[in-house]
């Protein structure tokens, strides 16, 4: 296999970057060889974005992967709060790695730092997300961390073989647009930071903890009350979200937009172990002013499962592919606007990332930062320094407006620190 093909739904061109952070320092020789076993496993993460014409692949160069080594005389990283998002990251990250085309410029599409304190160690990564989505990061990651403890590989091998939908006709088109906004108004990629700035100017950010117990009673209600099995705890983490910002005037959530997998999807066309990006956003329409909790989680779990059927998902796909490759031959990104009336949700509780640990497990933390308006991520939250565990806690993290800031963290507190929670809500 000389290059992976890439089909339109393939080309999110933008850059994931992580930190794991271990309670212990690195033998950075015996990285760098650790790396040089996953990339066996994952070639393609050592190789060039290549675009010609119409079609983009990656070629198999076997090229460096660029490893940034620092030096603390600190006994720790610096990275003191253990919230799973945080703020700027980058001095975590590697120095050279910035915004600039891959394509254009011959870049790799993976860079690593190595911070290195007298008792802590920072991996800090930059994963060009055309090599793959979350899952896809996770288990190289996860590759790598078992590499370096020299124990067997954790997850299938990746398969790269990837489905090229068919050109839709217009009316297929016509019916799917309008549910991807994010498609519909792509930006040159050099004009996306100062989007998403201007856009953040005024938001911050709201992190909040949920205890395993908490949000174990309210899916046991929200099921119990809508007979739904089915129902998940990111469904009623989102409800309950909708409602407290319903309820603390950010203006009526009328929509819920959830980043999606279709990668264990039953159907021809899709591999669960592929290497690369089956992923899309599914749109669920609550109505307008929707209020009662559970009515709102059994909606979006209802809209999922249609999203799921392998007939619409074609059809679906087909279209996002085109517009896709449209977007990157012409240089343009898609770009996540916060819509009005809309929470923009990315549920990571079926990644335990944590578990890139490098051989401390229980104590490996991991960190990521960014920020939108109305933009919902779920984690499991990183070990208790106390207690060594992580538990079933999971940790929220959404951006609002300023002037909302103080309303909002003051309803989380006293509703999810109360015994009492979910059925001290008046809207369940």
């Amino acid at each position: 296999m000389a290059n992976v093909e890439l089909p339109g739904w393939d080309l999110w061109m933008t850059f994931i970057r992580n930190v794991h952070v271990l309670p212990a320092t690195l033998d950075v020789q015996r990285f760098r060889e650790s790396l040089r076993v996953a990339l066996q496993w994952y070639p393609h993460a050592a190789g060039r974005l290549k675009s010609g014409g119409a079609r983009w692949s990656i070629l198999l160069t076997q090229s460096t992967v660029p490893i940034e080594v620092t030096v603390l005389e600190s006994v720790n990283v610096g990275i003191q709060d253990d919230h799973v998002v945080q703020g700027d990251l980058k001095r975590y990250l590697h120095s050279e790695q910035g915004a600039a085309d891959p394509a254009n410029n011959d870049q790799p599409l993976l860079w690593f730092k190595m911070t290195m304190a007298k008792e802590q160690a920072a991996i800090g990564v930059s994963w060009n997300h055309i090599l793959g989505d979350a899952t896809t990061f996770l288990r190289f990651m996860r590759t790598l961390s078992h590499a370096y403890q020299g124990i067997p590989l954790p997850d299938p091998a990746p398969t790269f073989a990837k489905h090229t939908f068919p050109i839709p006709p217009q009316e297929t088109i016509e019916q799917h647009e309008p549910l991807m906004p994010h498609l519909a108004h792509t930006y040159h990629r050099s004009e996306l930071a100062a989007q998403y700035a201007g856009m953040n100017r005024d938001v911050v950010r709201v992190d909040v903890r949920v205890s395993g117990a908490a949000l174990g009673r309210l899916v046991d209600v929200v099921r119990a009350r809508t007979r739904e099995r089915a129902v998940s705890r990111q469904d009623c983490l989102t409800a309950y979200v909708v409602t407290v910002l319903n309820r603390c005037g950010a203006g009526s959530i009328d929509v819920v937009a959830n980043a999606a997998s279709y990668r264990n999807i039953a159907a021809p066309w899709i591999d669960a172990a592929v290497a690369g990006n089956p992923i899309y956003i599914v749109r669920t329409d609550l109505g307008r002013g929707a209020q009662r909790l559970s009515d709102i989680a059994l909606t979006i779990r209802r809209s999922i499962e249609k999203w799921r059927e392998p007939a619409f998902i074609g059809a679906h796909m087909s279209v996002a592919s085109q517009l896709m490759l449209g977007a990157a031959n012409a240089r343009r990104s898609m770009f996540f606007a916060a819509e009005l009336g809309v929470l923009s949700v990315n549920s990571n509780l079926s990644l335990d990332w944590q578990s890139a640990d490098f051989g401390y497990p229980s104590r490996a933390r991991f960190h990521t930062s960014g920020i939108n308006e109305r933009y919902l991520r779920t984690f499991h939250v990183n070990p208790d320094p106390k207690d060594h565990g992580q538990g079933e806690n999971i940790e929220m993290s959404f951006g609002v407006s300023t002037s909302l800031r103080d309303k909002v963290v003051d309803m989380l507190a006293t509703e999810l620190d109360s015994t009492a929670f979910p059925v001290n809500l008046d809207v369940l």
